[in-house]
């Protein structure tokens, strides 16, 4: 682009257009400098005009000249101002009772708003001690609480370190109560069997004298877990001493089965295959223990299975483990026990 005056090349920020002849121009082509260029503000360049568009002043009509007169204030000439070209007069009572006035109501209504502030203070001061009096039997009611769950927490605490005790004592006293008694496994049950019979079989198999008088109570009961085994005999004898000596016979023994104590029960045997096989079955005799510690016996055998202890047995209802011959017996009263191993 060109411009109309110079016809050399304008650059955008030095090109000033004509909003009547449309005529592209620099700006110092039609006398600006650079400063006033700049300051033209971007509206107004839309309407900027060339000095050949733009209309000569009209010239102004010469208006007859009136003799000035004193300005007069209060009636009172001064002659300071009697050059002004118009004449002023004020009063200035009438000026000070308006203004009076308006302060007067300004002031009322400022007065009006304090009172309604206040008035608004007051209420909002009342609720703020409102809800600080509730906050405060709230924190009351918050702390009592916390020391009566406290109170409630220490209790619990001592009532469970009791029930710990009580439950333990009632495991002794169960087993206590099982310090006479055998159980014997894995005997398959028969029709019409007579199990004061089967005991004394044992007992001619164990090499232990057995008599009626010595059996207070023989009786069968089903496993403790779902499983296809025959129901566990416990037998009940008449002394401690002689459930010692039975165990001790069993322990040495080793190895009695079904038609060991068949045969000693003067029980004919059918001579099948499956007979054959049935009475070939180990026969297991053990304590007398409750569930519990039925159920810690499983899991300390499988524990000494998984970290290779040598020895897991029975001695007067206390699990006792050795991992070799040469160390030390360890004894398993509870679970966390095993952790030992």
């Amino acid at each position: 682009m060109k411009c109309n005056n110079c016809s050399l090349d304008l650059a955008s920020n030095e090109m000033l257009k004509c909003s009547a002849c449309q005529h592209t121009l620099h700006y110092f082509c039609v006398g600006l400098s650079e400063v006033e260029f700049k300051k033209i503000l971007s509206m107004n360049l839309k309407k900027w005009k060339c000095p050949s568009c733009k209309q000569p002043k009209k010239p102004t009509t010469p208006t007859t000249t009136e003799p000035k007169s004193p300005l007069i204030i209060n009636g009172r000439s001064d002659d300071n101002v009697a050059n002004l070209p118009s004449i002023v007069s004020i009063d200035t009572d009438i000026l000070l009772k308006s203004m009076n006035s308006q302060f007067q109501q300004l002031s009322m209504d400022m007065e009006g708003l304090k009172t309604s502030v206040n008035g608004r203070l007051d209420q909002l001061s009342a609720s703020i001690n409102g809800w600080a009096s509730k906050f405060q039997e709230l924190e009351e009611t918050v702390t009592n609480v916390r020391a009566e769950v406290a109170a409630v927490t220490e209790e619990n605490t001592a009532l469970r370190s009791q029930l710990n005790v009580i439950q333990q004592n009632l495991d002794e006293q169960e087993q206590k109560a099982r310090q006479c008694n055998i159980e014997i496994q894995n005997l398959p049950a028969k029709p019409s069997e007579n199990l004061i019979h089967v005991t004394l079989a044992l007992g001619k198999v164990l090499n232990v004298p057995l008599t009626v008088e010595s059996i207070k109570a023989v009786h069968r009961v089903a496993p403790n877990i779902q499983s296809d085994r025959p129901k566990n005999i416990i037998v009940e004898l008449c002394s401690r001493r002689l459930r010692d000596d039975v165990i001790a016979a069993a322990r040495a023994r080793r190895g009695v089965t079904v038609g060991q104590l068949l045969e000693a029960a003067a029980t004919p045997s059918s001579g099948s295959a499956d007979q054959q096989k049935a009475e070939s079955r180990p026969i297991f005799i053990n304590e007398h223990l409750t569930l519990k510690n039925k159920i810690l016996y499983s899991k300390t055998r499988k524990a000494v299975a998984e970290k290779n202890y040598k020895f897991v047995w029975i001695k007067n209802a206390a699990i006792l483990v050795r991992r070799d011959d040469s160390s030390a017996i360890i004894r398993i009263r509870k679970e966390s026990d095993l952790i030992k191993l």
